[in-house]
């Protein structure tokens, strides 16, 4: 999820969902009473043992398997008739379709940004002069000839090579000769397993590449957003096209564009009789498989997790969507950079019953990472590399190559459609309970909240209040909204803090540089604010900087010099606790620098802040605004509380007095300093609770993160304490007066 962005469209979908939910339980407990309890358990046991006998089916020979086939079709049917016969069915049917209708809006609600799941396009420049397309006549049941691909081809200048000889080609060699020939482009009309063999060689001599959907399934193209009912459509790439930079998969040296299947489905695929008879074949040959009597076991390590003996293992060029897990859907992206990998485990009905749970069953283990090995008990494993069938030497390494390949497509085209968000029932919640502007609360609660609002502006400084408000890009004359309640605000930090924890563990597994800089008023609530962001993530990824006064060494190297030592590493998250911006501020302010020195630093800022930014550093600047009243009375609480005493300096004190020149000054620091690529954000931090929300949320939505797959967690068992007996040494304990 790359942030916490949402409309009121969203929010009104989120209470919509939960409402129908509740809907549909009502209406089983109105109409059926106590029976709507006896119709969940009858429910979820014909699921359950509907699902065991699916398993048992696929596992066993004989009169077992046409046993348990019969229960598989009886199970359902005898859920009917027993709601029928106690007259529940309208009942069942009716919830059942209200909670239909809760689960669509929550997907809805849910949906994403259309910015997170499409992939930027680029111009497909230069146009290229001498395109080779490689087609393959017999693929897709002949979908070349059919759309008279090879004449409309040449009709556009490209050079066409037809796979129509009896004998076997070497696709990759056709493809390499031709770019020793001087082609500038190479293209497939045929099968995913020829478009990755040719497209590893575009890869390799950076080559944009052409799919055309003549095979056929064509996962590739599908995912591409390419027209698969009229290939010749996809011609138009090369008239009036767009280049995606995609990634490729690399299975120990050989490139596959969509997946590597291992164990189950290649050792079927590999059965010389599965071409003739592929329904008999699969059914007598998986028994074996699923209780390990045939196949080589399987050892799988990616990134410190293992999935131990998988029946069946998945690796795809970028994850597949939500639910997924036999690679037989959409990937939205194919520029994530990311390895997606499903391994099923399942020996016995109990197993297989398991896999209700989704992601969180046992015996299903979904990860991404960028490298996996496949270790195995035989020194040649079958594997499906796109639907063609290899045998591959063992330990197996598969790897990803970010942005590898060029695909032209054209401009024109069909698309991807938005996937199906996850289901994400944090964000769900606070979706539901979010209110996201004052407009909205005002109109559910009918503008009873104004009397508080008046209250609370009484309590300011209104002439100076306003004016530093629209100094700071604030709308002018509006009043602020009403305190936030603890407890709210306490549920939003929680589900701000779970967000947190996933993108700090995106930035560790993308190796991400985050870099984040606190500037503001006096009071204004950085040192809180930073507190909230951190105490819930790793000091080893998220490390907050504040320098001291610089000694007379660092007074004699260039300023931002013992700034940038602090500067992110892959996969960390920097926050500085004040910058390098107090040569804009307080320095200007309390002379500690020249005019012309901050003159000259407001010139050089932007110009390296680009570098910085080019290096692949996000770079994001807050400033927290505070009015002169709250100002006041924070310093004042300072003096009071012996706990924040600390934080009243001398320097405070003397800047107190000087508000006007520190409001010159962060306005020419605005004007110099806020860029495109490095724009200041500000927030109105006299109510502490919602500026920390609001910047907590903004900084979420601006880091491009998705949460990872998380895997099962098991605490492993004790070692044994054979005949461990402490003892009986003098010890110091604390006293314990609490």
């Amino acid at each position: 999820m790359s942030g916490l962005k949402s409309t009121p469209a969203q929010r009104w979908l989120a209470r919509l969902s939960f409402v129908l939910a509740g809907l549909a339980i009502v209406i089983l407990l109105v109409f059926a009473g106590l029976k709507s309890l006896a119709m969940v358990a009858v429910g979820l046991t014909a699921a359950v043992v509907s699902l065991a006998a699916a398993y048992l089916f696929l596992s066993r020979r004989g009169v077992w398997r046409w046993l348990s086939l019969a229960v598989f079709v009886l199970a359902p049917i005898a859920v009917i008739i027993v709601y029928a016969f106690r007259d529940l069915l309208w009942i069942a049917i009716l919830s059942a379709a209200v909670w239909l209708l809760a689960s669509m809006t929550a997907r809805l609600a849910l949906a994403r940004d259309p910015a997170d799941w499409r992939m930027p396009e680029h111009p497909a420049q230069p146009p290229a002069r001498h395109p080779y397309l490689i087609m393959n006549p017999k693929s897709g049941g002949g979908k070349v000839g059919k759309f008279d691909l090879k004449s409309k081809a040449e009709a556009l200048g490209a050079e066409v090579f037809l796979l129509a000889g009896p004998e076997p080609v070497d696709v990759a060699e056709v493809a390499r000769e031709a770019v020793d020939r001087g082609a500038d482009l190479l293209g497939v009309a045929g099968g995913d397993g020829t478009q990755a063999l040719v497209a590893g060689i575009a890869a390799e001599h950076g080559l944009p590449f052409l799919v055309i959907s003549a095979g056929t399934r064509n996962h590739f193209a599908l995912d591409l957003g390419l027209d698969r009912e009229d290939p010749s459509a996809c011609l138009g790439a090369l008239s009036d096209g767009v280049e995606l930079r995609v990634d490729l998969g690399v299975i120990n040296g050989r490139t596959f564009v969509n997946n590597a299947s291992f164990g189950a489905y290649a050792e079927v695929v590999q059965t010389p009789a599965y071409r003739g008879d592929k329904l008999n074949t699969t059914l007598s040959t998986l028994p074996d498989l699923l209780q390990g009597h045939r196949g080589a076991r399987l050892f799988v390590q990616a990134d410190g997790t293992q999935i131990e003996a998988p029946q069946a293992l998945l690796v795809s060029n970028n994850p597949y969507g939500t639910g997924d897990i036999a690679g037989l859907g959409r990937r939205a992206r194919l520029d994530r950079g990311r390895l997606g990998v499903v391994g099923v485990t399942v020996s016995s009905a109990a197993q297989a019953v398991g896999l209700l749970r989704g992601r969180y069953a046992t015996g299903l283990g979904v990860l991404t990472t960028k490298q996996i090995k496949i270790s195995a008990s035989a020194p040649q494993v079958p594997v499906g590399v796109d639907g063609e069938s290899v045998l591959v030497s063992t330990p197996v390494t598969c790897t990803i190559s970010p942005g590898a390949l060029r695909v032209w497509v054209p401009r024109d085209r069909p698309g991807v459609p938005a996937p199906k968000p996850p289901r994400d029932w944090a964000r769900l919640r606070y979706l539901a309970g979010n209110f996201g502007n004052r407009a909205e609360v005002t109109g559910l609660t009918g503008g009873s909240n104004m009397t508080k609002k008046k209250k609370d502006e009484r309590n300011r400084d209104d002439a100076a209040s306003r004016a530093s408000s629209s100094a700071a890009g604030q709308e002018a004359g509006a009043g602020p909204p009403p305190k936030m309640k603890r407890k709210e605000y306490e549920r939003q930090m929680r589900v701000l803090h779970g967000e947190l924890v996933a993108m700090q563990e995106w930035v560790k597994d993308s190796e991400a540089k985050v870099c984040v800089v606190f500037e503001g008023r006096d009071t204004a609530g950085k040192g809180g604010t930073i507190k909230r962001i951190t105490e819930r993530v790793s000091p080893r990824v998220f490390r907050v900087v504040a320098l001291p006064t610089p000694t007379e060494r660092e007074k004699s190297q260039m300023y931002v010099q013992r700034y940038i030592a602090h500067f992110p590493a892959a996969g960390e998250v920097v926050i500085f606790d004040r910058s390098w911006y107090n040569r804009a501020g307080v320095e200007r302010v309390m002379g500690f620098c020249t005019a012309e020195e901050t003159e000259r630093f407001l010139q050089l800022t932007p110009a390296w802040e680009k570098a910085v930014t080019d290096s692949g550093i996000l770079l994001l600047k807050y400033w927290l605004e505070v009015s002169p009243g709250e100002q006041t009375r924070r310093l004042e609480s300072r003096i009071d509380d012996p706990r924040k005493i600390w934080k009243l300096s001398a320097m405070d004190l003397k800047s107190y007095s000087r508000w006007y020149d520190y409001s010159q000054a962060r306005d020419s620091m605005f004007a110099a300093t806020d860029t495109a690529w490095a724009p200041w954000y500000i927030a109105d931090a006299d109510d502490k609770k919602r500026a920390r929300l609001n910047i907590i949320s903004h900084l979420l939505s601006q880091v491009p993160y998705k949460p990872l797959a998380q895997r099962e967690i098991r605490l492993p068992k004790r070692q044994p304490s054979s005949g461990y007996v402490p003892p009986d040494l003098p010890v110091r304990r604390i006293p314990a007066p609490f």
